[in-house]
């Protein structure tokens, strides 16, 4: 690159280069840019401002500051771009290290969970607790939460990641959180990378217009981790109004007891989040004293369980429908209906009634041809890649708008593979050839592989540590009460049974505590047959007879 000096760039406003001998190479690509196309691409990324954080090549081509300076710039054409400024900015991920550049300068502790401590030490600065946003940021280790492996896909079995929860609320939503009675939550997970936006909403009754509540951003959901969550809420809720969420069955005085109560919570089916719900509700209930449900006078509150659910067997004759062939399957219809009880019999209404779930499950009660039922994908990635790229245009659109977006993204990709055709620029570095992807891929499945092993190690060593604690509980609790029995029983004298009346009680408590020790190992040593046979192998698990 060649740019005359200041003083005499009046003078000499142009370079003539000129080159000698012979050349065997082909002519470069004009993959480098400019000091002038980079100085104009640091004043635009000055003018994003916030929209610099979440910023990504694609969103920076489409954003409309970069829109109405490329106009601006460019008057005559039709549709200009951002390779107009400089052809090496077709390539976006030579324009992503302009970014990535830009975003350390701006946000030096990054853009993640530590970029928003960062955030809300400077608003906790700045502001009064009334005007805060951002309320609560909590990090509870993996090791310290309970949470249930059924409650999540294996997947998601991430037990040594510490829960991340942060919540967002501003004081006058929590008045309205506190008017609320009908209530609705749901679970968002394309907004934010790494992290599920859990939201609490609803209908404010004076304008019939629905209303955000609660906006909570965590990494797992899990029931655990749900329980954790509104527990929290509940104690923003007292700070800001003075009083916490109320139950119609927990705090209402009667039946028909409506005022001031929570009277419904619509959540999707999600184990962890409904079960997280019922949880809580179950701690808010055991810290009460004792009261008889309304709907089940023999039964206390104290006595409500979470959830209802199917034992493990009805689970696994569920999951045999997904086949190509069943071979007892109206004897597995059956068993479920039997042996599932209401939530059994529930699960196969909602299957019957759809009329495709169970063509859908197997292929023997489809009228698909074998060979197309094997040879199709299981997945919809084809169709789910292009309806994320033009999300990224974004999302919630009117008609019109989504219509001239659709038209932007149609345009851009048809450039982007002009100037593949014309100049020899990619979208990216990466080449995109089958063989590419394959190998990726390939990667990614060994990746996760790894990572799965790793986390069943984790869960035996985990398992093992329990296991040796509760062995030296269960021999301490023996040798009290062997010690004990042995001051009650030996003796025949008057003042060895008065002694031995003063010990008899610290024998029971002894006894008892050795009864509890073992009924806890013989329930963690069934846990621990679950995880025979995987992992990685090098770590040995520890079954006591």
């Amino acid at each position: 690159e060649y740019e005359p000096l200041k003083e005499f760039r009046e003078f000499c406003p142009f370079i003539l280069i000129t080159s000698k001998g012979l050349h065997s190479h082909p002519i470069p690509l004009p993959e480098k840019t400019p000091r002038a196309a980079k100085a104009e691409l640091d004043q635009l990324f000055q003018r994003l401002e916030v929209d610099l954080a979440d910023m990504s090549p694609r969103k920076f081509i489409r954003h409309p500051i970069v829109q109405s300076y490329l106009t601006s710039r460019f008057p005559l054409l039709q549709n200009p771009m951002l390779s107009d400024v400089h052809i090496s900015l077709s390539n976006r991920s030579h324009l992503k290290a302009y970014l990535d550049r830009a975003k350390k300068v701006h946000f030096p502790e990054g853009t993640g969970w530590t970029g928003l401590l960062h955030f809300k030490a400077q608003q906790d600065a700045m502001l009064q607790p009334a005007e805060r946003y951002l309320r609560t940021m909590i990090e509870v280790a993996g090791a310290e939460l309970n949470d249930d492996e059924d409650d999540l896909p294996s997947d998601q079995n991430h037990s040594s990641q510490p829960l991340r929860v942060a919540i967002c609320m501003t004081t006058a939503a929590s008045k309205n959180f506190i008017a609320a009675q009908y209530l609705q939550s749901d679970i968002a997970f394309k907004r934010i990378v790494g992290f599920y936006e859990f939201e609490i909403a609803a209908v404010d009754n004076c304008f019939n217009t629905s209303m955000t509540l609660c906006r909570v951003y965590l990494n797992r959901q899990t029931a655990n981790a749900h329980q954790i969550v509104l527990a929290e809420i509940n104690k923003i809720l007292v700070a800001d109004t003075g009083r916490g969420l109320r139950w119609r069955h927990i705090h209402g005085n009667s039946m028909n007891d409506y005022d001031g109560v929570i009277l419904n919570w619509v959540v999707d089916q999600h184990r962890g989040q409904a079960k997280g719900l019922g949880l809580y509700l179950q701690e808010v209930s055991r810290s009460l004293p004792e009261k008889q449900d309304f709907h089940e006078p023999n039964r206390s509150i104290q006595d409500l369980s979470p959830k209802c659910s199917v034992t493990d067997l009805v689970r696994n004759v569920m999951r045999s429908l997904i086949c190509i062939q069943h071979s007892n399957w109206d004897g597995a219809l059956h068993a479920i209906r039997a042996s599932g009880g209401k939530v059994g019999r529930d699960w196969l209404a909602d299957k019957e009634s759809t009329k495709f779930a169970f063509p859908a499950m197997c292929w023997e009660k489809s009228f698909i041809p074998l060979e197309i039922w094997q040879a199709r994908r299981r997945e919809s990635n084809i169709v789910e890649i292009v309806h994320a790229n033009v999300n990224l245009e974004g999302t919630g659109c009117t008609l019109v708008g989504g219509v001239y977006k659709g038209r932007h993204y149609d345009l851009l990709k048809q450039r982007s593979l002009q100037n593949r055709v014309n100049f020899g620029i990619r979208e990216s570095y990466q080449s995109k050839h089958p063989y590419e992807n394959a190998m990726k891929n390939v990667r990614r499945k060994m990746s996760a592989q790894q990572k799965n092993m790793h986390q069943v190690d984790a869960k035996i060593e985990s398992h093992n540590t329990k296991i040796s604690g509760l062995l030296t509980r269960l021999k301490d609790a023996n040798d009290r009460a062997r010690h004990c029995y042995q001051l009650v029983y030996p003796s025949s004298s008057s003042s060895t049974f008065q002694a031995s009346g003063r010990v008899l009680s610290s024998y029971e408590a002894a006894k008892k505590a050795a009864d509890k020790a073992k009924s806890a190992l013989e329930r963690q040593v069934n846990l621990g047959r679950a995880l025979v046979g995987k992992g990685s192998g090098r770590v040995n698990i520890l079954l006591p007879e």
